[in-house]
């Protein structure tokens, strides 16, 4: 989806990456990342990504999360988490685009639909820290408030009372 190659001129460049040991699969039958590729250096990873253009990294961003969304469908709550990351990350490349706006506010209701998920997993050190990151990413201060009401909610129970005061 990334590349926009038909899988059968994919596969061949996937399969000499790993032998040459750039990329390893996952191989073990238990896991639920079965089938995914992956660098084996993060240096290589870095470089790799840092020599892409912004522009280009956006559209990757974009790419993935189009692709996750049609994917997962209704399922896609048990992965927004990683649709936020990717829009939040392509808002963050090029942040003065002509459709920075939009993405953002994508960013934003994905990294809110995180938190609550995470909230409702018991899981409040990551709903606070999702709470927060849709709250900046807003100018209007109603919604502003209340996400800080959810974060400051999170941090309560995860007993930082000061946390959760100044929020």
């Amino acid at each position: 989806a990334l590349t926009g190659l038909p899988e059968g001129d994919l596969e061949p460049l996937l399969t000499a990456l790993v032998r040459k040991e750039v990329l390893s699969i996952q191989a073990d039958p238990r896991s639920p990342e079965r089938g995914q590729y992956g660098f084996l250096q993060d240096l290589l990873r870095f470089v790799a990504y840092e020599t892409l253009a912004k522009k280009e990294r956006k559209a990757r961003h974009l790419a993935a999360a189009d692709y996750l969304e049609r994917e997962w469908g209704p399922a896609e709550h048990e992965i927004v988490e990683v649709l936020a990351s990717h829009y939040l990350d392509a808002y963050r490349e090029v942040p003065d685009a002509e459709d920075a706006g939009e993405i953002k506010a994508k960013a934003r209701e994905m990294l809110r639909r995180a938190g609550e998920r995470a909230a409702s997993l018991a899981a409040a050190r990551e709903a606070q820290r999702y709470f927060q990151q849709a709250a900046e990413l807003t100018d209007e201060p109603l919604v502003r408030a209340e996400l800080d009401e959810k974060a400051g909610r999170m941090a309560w129970r995860r007993g930082r009372g000061d946390e959760a005061v100044g929020l």
